[in-house]
């Protein structure tokens, strides 16, 4: 509530759907990992694809509440 009463994120935000959004990513993370190893094949560790994936759900997570 302060951030949109400061006017840093939009008015419309409601906590669940950022909760949705953050929770969805980690989700699939977890879940899908292995399909997503045996498709893409992807050179990096598995501690590289968690920071990766940290990196991804701030920054669409700040994109989406943002102004």
């Amino acid at each position: 509530a302060r951030g949109q009463q400061q006017g840093v994120f939009t008015a419309d935000v409601q906590t669940i759907d950022v909760h949705r959004l953050i929770s969805s990513i980690c989700v699939h993370h977890v879940s899908n990992r292995y399909t997503f190893n045996a498709l893409f094949s992807p050179d990096n560790s598995e501690a590289e694809s968690i920071r990766r994936n940290r990196q991804l759900a701030v920054t669409a997570t700040l994109r989406y509440i943002r102004k």
